[in-house]
């Protein structure tokens, strides 16, 4: 600061900087959790989804499976030994 506490341009433009600065890094880092955490929400609520999913596929396989495996055992054997080889 000059005499008469008067502020020269360039110690305006310094402080503008040191300002403008400290606030953009603190509002960056606020959004960008913000932003982290809405993805990360949004991948848990895929996993969950895609296991549930996956899930019932596995249950209509085993339920696939065992009519298969009943329709299978209601052949004659002679049939049965065809599906065999």
């Amino acid at each position: 600061m000059t005499e008469a506490n008067q502020w020269k341009a360039s110690e305006l433009v310094s402080l503008a900087g040191l300002f403008t600065g400290i606030v953009g890094t603190l509002v960056g880092a606020f959004l960008g959790v913000q932003v982290g955490a809405q993805g990360k929400d949004a991948a848990e609520k895929q996993t969950v989804l895609a296991d549930k999913r996956a899930t019932k596929a596995e249950a209509r396989a085993d339920n696939a499976e065992q009519k298969f495996m009943r329709a299978f055992m209601a052949l004659p054997a002679d049939q049965q030994q065809k599906f065999s080889k």
